[in-house]
């Protein structure tokens, strides 16, 4: 049981003393980031309606005549700005590092990741009565429900970073000599 602030303090450098977190973790996150949103791109310029056939589910690659690709809709211009943003997010994260300004870029990665979900569900519901859901529709929201838990992750090892950081700077102001 934690008694006092110090000895909460206390608790908390050693338990990052003991932490296996290492920046690997954080590249490793920035490399799915971007790989996340390279697949959520191919996924936005696949057909995310088809025509209506017998089976439920329509994988054809192509679109079906008459029938306007994503981004010629509402639901496709959001998810390609969110595509954009991934992108951005994943190369930053890769460029600078663990950094105070960089750990909540994990946050931002998942709420792209929502907003992916949020124009797939929106767009199936509109186009259900009339088409059948395309591949495009599907590889988006699976890259949206994958995300959230990526960013969510990124954050946590950047905060974790961050404070593990602080935890290893001697108390005198000089720089934390690395190992």
């Amino acid at each position: 049981m934690i008694r006092s602030r110090e000895s909460a303090a206390a608790w908390a450098r050693a338990a990052m003393a003991k932490s296996r977190i290492s920046r690997r973790d954080w590249v490793g996150d920035a490399v799915l980031t971007l790989l996340a949103a390279a697949v959520a791109l191919a996924g936005v310029f696949l057909p995310w309606a088809n025509s209506r056939t017998k089976g439920d589910v329509n994988f054809s690659l192509h679109e079906a005549p008459g029938i306007n690709s994503a981004i010629h809709t509402a639901w496709g211009q959001h998810a390609l700005i969110a595509v954009g943003v991934v992108v951005v997010v994943g190369v930053i994260m890769l460029w600078a590092g663990p950094r105070r300004a960089t750990a909540p870029l994990g946050l931002l990665s998942a709420v792209a990741g929502v907003v992916f979900v949020i124009s797939c569900l929106h767009a199936h519901d509109d186009m259900l009565p009339y088409f059948k859901p395309g591949l495009g529709l599907y590889v988006t929201l699976l890259i949206g429900v994958l995300l959230i838990p990526i960013g969510i992750a990124s954050a946590m090892v950047g905060g974790i970073l961050l404070r593990a950081d602080r935890a290893a700077r001697p108390t005198d102001g000089r720089p934390a000599q690395r190992s």
